[in-house]
């Protein structure tokens, strides 16, 4: 038998060493990458979905954050935070299942979450916001009291809690994991030492004692490794130059390698893992440098955050580690000044080792030192900077320091963005909350006040049992109309939009009527016979009282839908006696009545009201009087209201005796019966309604005389007995403007014009005299004495051949030359033939191209941007004056249309 030599012993030996080292590590590595891998799964999978369920808090808290900002102050800007989280949270929610799909458990529970989100977003989310833009109020109050959204997020909220605990208590797991493959990693290492030690045992046999000495140091330190797992601080001592030491070297090598990264990664975790459950960016701050530079062994440490401070990014700082005195470095440092700006800026991380000497100092209790190296590194976002830490050591930052640093800035800039919208979100939520509470607080001081006045009204009550029962009677008119608000605003649009449109079919072909029988019955002696003169003042009457019901329809129906403009000005009361008389004395002298005016002298001679309504209420209720009076008088009087008329009006708290008007028209008719009194205002309805009655009329005046009395500020009541007579009080307020110039010194005028007025109202040769004047402004007229229009060009557009007849006819007895028009496009046509018109008169309503689009047209001409348009319109709604002039119209008049109103338009502009 050959004998083995050393060399062939010493080979053998390798041989079977190399292999038991093979196999040991590839058991150690087995046993590494299950560790690497656990702790992979904790960094990727828990932090990756604790992460993820963060975004969706932050997802869920912007969309609730932008839902009550605009619920607040209306801003469509809050809504872009509502729309963006509302689309991130679905993206980040699908990156959340798709990260724990592998988790009944956790799969169950995110689709909770999902649900109530989309709960909160269908019946908290969506309809607020509608209720918002629709302006209802008091359907948002009513959803805050009772707040069904916050049930949906403390849910949501509850299940994150649960999800991230869930993920927690996993982490735990996978660390108990790792500790247990760190046993079984000890007793694979064990079990190899046994063996090794028994190789090691036969080669020290059969080789020699340098060899064995060698051999036993490399069993030594694999026994040392395996006694105490994860120490990774000893290496094997080479003694030789042979193979043995190479050995010697790949083993403190491999050691090397995994005692590196193992580091690495428990150091990193560790810092992560200090800095979780963190609710504020400075402790969060505090607590990162604080363990990263004791993980990094610094002697110095600092974090700067990037803010923004009037408009300009600065980094602040906002947290150090064994600073002097407690603070360390600047206090804010620009984009790229310094070491600390310029990685903000470049966004890399720098390394100084050549310390200068006015550096910072590493201090201790007994001694400051000069730091070796200086490190300063960038934390990022996105690949958005956002931090900058600076460390300084006395040792060399290692390159297994800064894979370190490189490890944990990246999930540490998320924590630190995750915070610091946290913590906005709770500030954005604290405001809306105070806001919510400072609304709920002037909701219930509005029901106090409430209160107080239902308490007030049932005092007043109580003194009059009349005003008790009317009262009771709006309180569930208020109830009715409050439950069917929308549908009347809808049907009080739609009536509105009839009338109108009624009212400008009625008159056109009405325009054309009156305008003939004026003509013909001023023209009556040149053209016509006694009876066909009579014949066109009926006609031109009939068209009057038509027109007036128009008119009384209109003014009901803008009344009705809040459209009837009110205009406060000053007023003489000492005129209204003297217009009253010359236009009804003539109606008292036919019907062989005595017409009485009653003017008490205490009244203030300046009145604010809008007279025109004043003067419509009381035309209405003298035609009243006159119209149901047979025999007797009719007495209309001014005076103030005494205390008892004011008490039973529930008035007489709003002002002194002065700011108030009692006028009263008094009639010996037939009176009204008791039963007929409730519906006498109402339109449309008359005491005798039947169609046999012996006084005609439509029912409207006294339904127009209260609501103008109400628009007033006032109020009108009836006292009767039937078969005697009735007396209509009306009772309204002063409403002086405040801090009117103009309105004041119109008081000082008409307070001079009513003194010496007052003084003639009684003298009828002074009535006499303005009758005869008045006589003569129209004979003069009638005779043409004056023909200011004659030679002009006026183009008439209007659809209607009947009003263009008309309008050709009177116009040319003035001398005007006519051009017609049955649309926008003839007109414009016309225009353009007859370059030198000197006005035109455009109708609204016309068909192919209306009067709006074609006066547009002409403004587009720079020839004719002067040229007056004079607009006219059956339709004489509201807005229609308004929207005429914004199209480019130079003035308006509604249809039917009265001649001297146009003539003297006319000459206004035809003038200029």
């Amino acid at each position: 038998m050959n004998r083995l030599s050393i060399r062939m012993k010493i080979i053998i030996g390798y041989m079977l060493l190399l292999a038991c080292l093979l196999l040991s590590m590839v058991g150690i590595t087995t046993q590494i990458d299950t560790i690497e891998r656990e702790v992979r799964f904790v960094a990727n999978r828990v932090v990756g979905a604790s992460d993820l369920a963060n975004s969706l808090e932050t997802h869920l808290l912007d969309m609730e954050t932008g839902q009550r900002g605009y619920v607040i102050t209306g801003n469509p800007t809050y809504l872009e935070p509502y729309q963006s989280g509302r689309s991130s949270y679905e993206e980040d929610y699908m990156k959340l299942m798709e990260l724990v799909k592998d988790s009944p458990v956790e799969v169950s529970r995110l689709e909770r979450i999902y649900t109530y989100t989309t709960n909160w977003i269908q019946e908290a989310g969506d309809p607020v916001i509608e209720m918002k833009r629709s302006g209802d109020t008091l359907e948002i109050v009513k959803f805050f009291n009772d707040d069904v959204g916050k049930q949906y997020m403390d849910k949501i909220r509850s299940e994150l809690s649960s999800f991230r605990e869930f993920e927690q208590e996993l982490a735990n797991s996978r660390v108990l994991e790792m500790e247990k493959q760190g046993t079984i990693l000890k007793v694979v290492l064990y079990a190899q030492f046994v063996l090794l030690a028994g190789l090691a045992v036969l080669l020290a046999w059969l080789i020699s004692r340098s060899v064995v000495r060698t051999l036993r140091d490399v069993t030594w330190m694999i026994h040392s490794i395996a006694a105490e797992s994860g120490d990774y601080s000893k290496r094997v001592v080479v003694q030789s130059k042979d193979e043995i030491s190479e050995l010697a070297m790949a083993t403190n090598q491999l050691i090397d390698m995994h005692a590196e990264d193992y580091w690495i990664k428990s150091a990193a975790s560790e810092v992560l893992r200090n800095c979780q459950d963190i609710d504020t960016s400075k402790e969060l701050s505090q607590r990162f440098i604080t363990s990263l530079a004791r993980a990094l062994d610094a002697s110095y440490g600092i974090l700067y955050v990037l803010e923004r401070q009037g408009g300009n990014p600065v980094l602040s700082r906002f947290a150090s580690y064994a600073a002097e005195g407690g603070t360390a470095g600047e206090e804010r440092i620009a984009l790229g000044e310094g070491l600390v700006g310029q990685c903000a800026l470049d966004g890399i991380v720098m390394e100084l080792k050549e310390i200068p000497a006015e550096h910072v100092s590493i201090v201790s209790s007994v001694s400051k030192i000069r730091p070796r190296s200086v490190l300063v590194a960038p934390i990022k976002y996105k690949n958005r900077v956002i931090a900058v830490i600076e460390l300084a050591g006395l040792g060399v930052f290692e390159q297994q320091h800064r894979t370190m640093i490189r490890d944990v800035t990246e999930p540490f800039g998320t924590m630190l963005n995750t915070v610091e919208n946290r913590m906005e979100i709770e500030r954005l939520l604290h405001e809306s909350q105070t806001m919510t509470e400072e609304l709920q607080a002037q909701s219930e001081e509005l029901q106090m006040q409430q209160e107080e006045l239902r308490m007030t009204n049932e005092q007043l009550e109580e003194q009059n049992r009349n005003a008790l029962q009317k009262t009771n009677e709006l309180n569930q008119i208020r109830i009715e109309l409050e439950q069917y608000a929308l549908k009347l605003e809808q049907s009080s649009q739609y009536k509105s939009e009839f009338l109108a449109n009624m009212s400008h079919e009625l008159r056109t072909p009405l325009n054309s009527m009156l305008i003939l029988s004026q003509m013909l019955a001023e023209n009556a002696e040149e053209h016509l016979s006694h009876e066909e003169e009579e014949y066109a003042r009926v006609i031109y009457t009939a068209g009057k009282d038509l027109l007036n019901l128009i008119n009384d329809i209109l003014d009901l129906s803008k009344v009705e839908a809040g459209k009837l403009d009110i205009v406060i000005d000053a007023m003489n009361t000492a005129e209204l006696p003297l217009q009253m008389r010359l236009q009804f004395d003539q109606v008292a002298e036919q019907k062989d009545l005595e017409f009485v005016v009653e003017y008490e002298d205490s009244l203030p001679d300046i009145f604010y009201t809008d007279e025109q309504r004043l003067h419509q209420i009381v035309r209405n209720l003298l035609s009243n009087a006159f119209k149901f009076t047979e025999q007797g008088s009719v007495t209309m009087r001014l005076a103030k209201p005494s205390e008892e008329q004011l008490r039973s009006l529930s008035l007489h708290q709003y002002a002194s005796d002065e700011a108030w008007l009692a006028l009263s028209v008094q009639d010996t008719g037939i009176g009204i019966a008791e039963d007929k009194r409730a519906i006498i205002f109402e339109a449309f309805q008359q005491a005798d309604g039947r169609t046999s009655r012996k006084y005609g009329g439509t029912g409207l005046g006294l339904s127009i005389c209260r609501e103008l009395s109400r628009l007033l500020g006032g109020k009108v009541f009836v006292d009767s007995e039937e078969g005697v007579g009735s007396t209509f009080t009306v009772i309204i307020p002063s409403l002086p403007p405040k801090g009117d110039t103009a309105a004041e010194e119109d008081h000082v005028l008409l307070q001079a014009a009513a003194a010496s007025e007052a003084a003639e109202i009684e003298r009828p040769e002074v009535l006499m005299r303005d009758a005869e004047q008045l006589a003569m402004l129209e004979l003069v007229e009638d005779a043409g004495v004056h023909r200011p229009f004659a030679g002009k060009r006026v183009l008439v557009v209007d659809d209607d051949i009947r009003n263009v007849f008309a309008l050709m006819n009177i116009l040319e007895k003035e001398g005007v030359e006519v051009i017609a028009a049955h649309d926008g496009e003839e007109g414009l046509a016309e225009l353009s033939k007859h370059p030198d018109i000197d006005l035109v008169l455009m109708d609204i309503m016309m068909p192919v191209m209306d009067g709006y689009d074609t006066i547009q047209e002409i403004r587009n001409i720079s020839a004719y941007s002067d040229l007056p348009i004079i607009a006219l319109t059956a339709k004489a709604m509201k807005q229609d004056r308004e929207r005429c002039l914004e199209v480019g119209a130079s003035d308006y008049i509604s249809k039917p249309i009265n001649l001297d109103q146009l003539f003297s338009l006319m000459r206004v502009w035809l003038s200029k």
